[in-house]
């Protein structure tokens, strides 16, 4: 993990993991990368689950990753072949969709403060 962000040096961390604005029990893997982000003075934002289905309500996680692959056509590769069935686990590959789902939520939530700020100085 250090070296992840040594390499990448992001500016900020952004985890889900809030429901209706309360934290959900802790993750060990969330708990780990707070821990790494405040030693390296990193911010750490939260984006509440709900805002991340917001973006894609009423649909299924496989229709919601394509929806992400016409924006981010890089990743397509990722895409399994088609949706899982009840009986099947989830491919590995859907964690880099859940990613740019919460990266679309945070940039969303970004824009939509800075609207509002631009409008409330008008």
């Amino acid at each position: 993990m250090d070296a992840l962000l040594h390499d990448w040096q992001p500016e900020k961390v952004i985890l889900g993991g809030l429901r209706d604005g309360i934290e959900l029990p802790r993750n060990p893997v969330g708990t780990v990368i707070e821990w790494v982000c405040s030693k390296m003075k990193l911010q750490v934002r939260h984006v509440p689950r709900k805002e991340v289905l917001a973006l894609f309500s009423g649909v299924n996680k496989y229709v919601a990753a394509r929806a992400i692959c016409v924006q981010f056509p890089e990743i397509e590769h990722r895409l399994p072949d088609h949706p899982r069935r009840i009986y099947e686990n989830e491919p590995h590959s859907m964690t880099v969709f859940d990613a740019a789902a919460l990266g679309l939520a945070y940039f969303r939530r970004k824009t939509r403060r800075a609207l509002s700020t631009a409008q409330a100085n008008h």
